[in-house]
């Protein structure tokens, strides 16, 4: 055999070798199927305005875990649902010290942002809060929203195969 005809060859070899591996990538309807469902809510509250930002959260939370798609699914009902996310807590504090400078017009004080949530699987519950710094004033809440959302999803697919 020739250096030509092994080169000719080793392609069709490769190919007939990759067909025979099992695929590492499962179809759409198969993933989602294995896919922990989460759905988020806000906590009750009869305050109107705190439920109004609440509510606002829990649609940043949503908006930031709809990108995770390859670890969760979304839904709409309680019910349905494997993991339970819900809105607890938006505070904001007042920083020591700020690193860099307010944006032109902000009127007093850099707030930073604060979002606590609580997961629930089965009787497990934890507890996050942002670990970032965000600012009121910059957009904060869909930050801190999204860094929550990013500890929800290494926690879920840490703990994914879980009963």
């Amino acid at each position: 055999m020739t250096r030509l005809d092994l080169l000719l060859t080793l392609p069709a070899a490769v190919a007939v070798f990759a067909l025979a591996l099992p695929s590492s990538h499962p179809s759409a309807a198969q993933a989602g199927a294995a896919l922990p469902r989460v759905y988020v809510h806000a906590a009750s509250t009869d305050d109107a305005r705190l439920a109004r930002e609440l509510d606002a959260s829990v649609q940043d939370v949503r908006d930031a875990l709809a990108k995770k798609k390859k670890d969760l699914a979304l839904v709409d009902a309680a019910d349905t649902a494997d993991d339970e996310v819900e809105i607890l807590e938006r505070t904001t504090s007042i920083p020591r010290v700020r690193i860099g400078l307010a944006p032109p017009g902000a009127p007093g004080p850099a707030r930073a942002v604060h979002l606590r949530v609580k997961l629930t699987h089965g009787e497990d519950t934890h507890e996050f809060t942002n670990r970032n710094t965000a600012y009121e004033m910059t957009g904060g809440w869909t930050t801190a929203a999204e860094d929550v959302a990013k500890q929800i999803d290494q926690w879920i697919v840490l703990h994914k195969g879980r009963g």
